[in-house]
Formats: structure tokens, C-alpha cells, sequence
């Protein structure tokens, strides 16, 4: 733990600090080639089969989409509002990734199309049925796999003894990159200017505001003032007579998803302070986020900093997390003259959190 701030957006996320000094000394860029993600669910539980049931599941094969997107396009197809398909977590845009989305028998049988088949970027299977309505705790976490084509012996082996530091001792739960957003890292200010009723800064920061890993395209889209369709939110609020009604209409399609953004970022802030006044190991219990009563005693000096009462922030989702991850399993084998890595993590925690041990800022967003 004697390295903080390594990676360039490690300020963005307020995530502070590493456990080793050590790093695999090749670039490694997270894409659909080499990035693959898969959830795991506890079909047993839900009572899956394949005959009959609550509700239909199904099978999502994805590339260079996020969930979002995915929804929304099925949500279309079958004539029903996005609340009518449910799904267990936000996979990665830049990734290979499957995922489970389910949706009422009824609901799927009265729809007037059969959404299985190919789409632009992901395909659609219908696996089967659950028994009910599919909550958080049956999403028991994710597999990932990461691939590395070229590396040396050494940093083969650098990878081997980072890993096994990170399953003895744990990694600090932060809340990773794509929680904030890697291309436009944003979410969690957008979710602070809701908290605060700032909703002119709201929308300039949507609108307006130029990041440097933006596109091209989209950097043009805000100096002129035009967004085409890939900016869904961006179009939504410009050609909203109302721009209070054209947010109102973003948040009821990403939920709380900036809200939780902020909350995250502040959840970061607390695990800074907790190892820097109790050391590494007191990050090994639960902690809450800042919409629990009980929150203040853990976030007041962050509050202070931030320019908030702690009452503001009681409106959002209260949760306990532990402070610490380790993985469920990993398993590392060489590849030709590269590398792949495999290994699971329970519900929450963030690959991304590993990726930026293993890499440091050879990590590309």
C-alpha cells in the first residue's frame, strides 16, 4: 500500500490507493477481444426449466453495447415499457458479455413480436423459465476473462505473484470506472447537481462539457449544439420543449443510475479515510453508503469537503458493503506468448478494481 493514484482517472472515482507497488508492464486496453464477462445466476433457486413458469429468460450475447441499449431496443420490439424487462446488472459496453433478461410470461406472449434472433451487436436466446421474479441476491456474481497476447516470462510471472497478494490480502472494494463512466466520466457530478437542485449545472454538463477519451463525433455533437441518435440522453433534453421534463424523462430511463454514481464516489472517499486512520485490514467489514441513518459518524469530514448536510442525502439507497473483495476463485495459464486470466467475484464488485492492480496506469479505458 505505498502507491496511490497511479492511474489517471483514479482521481475521478476518488479511488486512492493500490497494494502492491508492482505492475504488469504491458498496455492492456479493455475490449470485446479482450474482455469477456458472464454473469452467474442461481437458476436452481429461481426454479429454472425448460417448459413452463412466471417468466421467460433470455439469453444475452453481447459486443460494444451497453445494458441500457440492449433493454431499450427489446423494450421497443416488444411493445413494452423498460420496467417490464428485468435485469440483474449493468455489464460493460466495451466488452464480450453475457447476461440473463427476464420478462412475465404474459407479457411475452401478448407482445407482438419474438425478439429472438441477431441484432446489431448482440444476439438474443430464449433459454427458458424461472418460477418468479428474479430479485439481487439470486445474481450470486460475474465470471471475467482477460486476455493478454504478448507479455514477457517475467511479467508472466509478475501477474501470477499480484494475484496471489490480492487473494491473501484483499483488494479495497472501490467501486470501478464504469461506474462513473470511461468515456464521459461524469455520472457521479450529474448525480451530485440532482442532489443540490442544480439541475442549470445538470445540463450543461450533459450538454456541453468536453472530455478528453470522448470521440470525436460526440466532442463536435456538443460544440454545435446537434446530437444524433447515439446520444440518447443529449437528445432527449434538446429537443425537450421543457428541459425540466426532458430530465425528468432521462431519470425514468436510468433510474438511479447518477444517484448511485454519487454515492459511490463518496462510499470511495470513506475507504481513502479508513485505511489511512486504521490501516489495511480494518477494511474487512461492512460499511454503509451515505443514504443510511447511521452513515454520518463515517462521512462527515467527506460531507464537510463536499459542501453537503448529510439530511440531503438521506433520500438515497441505503446499503452496507464490505470494504474488502477477494476472488471466488482465479485461475492464470500461459497462452502462446501471452496470457489468460479467469476469475469470478461475488455480486458488486468490480473487475476494473483488479484490472487497475494488475496494470496500474497501463490500464486502457
Amino acid at each position: 500500500m505505498k502507491n496511490a493514484y497511479l492511474h489517471p482517472l483514479d482521481y475521478v472515482i476518488g479511488a486512492k490507493y493500490y497494494l502492491v507497488e508492482d505492475k504488469v508492464d504491458v498496455e492492456y486496453r479493455v475490449n470485446s477481444d479482450s474482455f469477456y464477462v458472464e454473469e452467474i445466476i442461481d437458476f436452481n433457486k429461481l426454479g429454472f426449466n425448460y417448459s413452463d413458469g412466471a417468466y421467460i429468460v433470455l439469453e444475452i450475447i453481447k459486443r460494444d453495447i451497453d445494458t441500457f441499449s440492449v433493454v431499450d431496443i427489446l423494450s421497443r420490439e416488444l411493445g413494452l415499457p423498460r420496467g417490464n424487462i428485468v435485469y440483474m446488472g449493468l455489464k460493460d459496453k466495451y466488452s464480450h458479455s453475457k447476461q440473463y433478461l427476464f420478462v412475465k410470461k404474459e407479457l411475452y406472449r401478448e407482445s407482438k413480436w419474438d425478439v429472438e434472433g441477431e441484432y446489431k451487436n448482440f444476439i438474443v436466446k430464449k433459454l427458458g423459465f424461472v418460477r418468479r421474479k428474479p430479485h439481487s441476491r439470486d445474481h450470486l456474481g460475474n465470471l471475467f476473462k482477460v486476455s493478454i497476447q504478448e507479455c514477457s516470462e517475467e511479467d508472466y510471472f509478475k501477474a501470477k505473484r499480484i494475484l496471489e497478494a490480492i487473494q491473501r490480502y484483499g483488494l479495497p472494494s472501490y467501486f470501478g470506472y464504469q461506474r462513473f463512466g470511461v468515456k464521459r466520466f461524469n455520472n457521479h457530478l450529474l448525480g451530485k447537481y440532482i442532489v443540490i437542485n442544480r439541475y442549470d449545472l445538470f445540463i450543461k454538463e450533459l450538454l456541453h462539457n468536453i472530455y478528453p477519451n470522448e470521440s470525436i463525433e460526440s466532442i463536435n455533437e456538443r460544440l454545435y449544439g446537434s446530437f444524433s441518435s447515439q446520444r440518447i440522453y443529449e437528445k432527449i433534453l434538446v429537443n425537450s420543449s421543457d428541459p425540466w421534463r426532458g430530465i425528468r424523462i432521462i431519470r425514468s430511463m436510468v433510474g438511479d443510475l447518477f444517484l448511485d454514481a454519487y454515492a459511490s464516489y463518496l462510499y470511495n472517499l470513506l475507504l481513502n479515510r479508513v485505511i489511512e486512520e486504521n490501516g489495511w485490514n480494518s477494511l474487512d467489514s461492512n460499511y454503509p453508503t451515505i443514504g443510511c441513518l447511521d452513515s454520518i459518524k463515517y462521512y462527515r469530514e467527506i460531507l464537510d469537503i463536499e459542501g453537503l448536510s448529510h439530511n440531503k442525502l438521506l433520500d438515497l439507497k441505503c446499503w452496507y458493503r464490505r470494504g474488502l473483495f477477494r476472488f471466488r476463485s482465479f485461475d492464470l495459464r500461459r497462452e502462446g506468448r501471452g496470457f489468460e486470466l479467469s476469475f469470478t467475484l461475488d455480486r458488486g464488485f468490480y473487475a476494473s478494481i483488479v484490472l487497475r492492480e494488475l496494470f496500474k496506469n497501463n490500464l486502457v479505458l
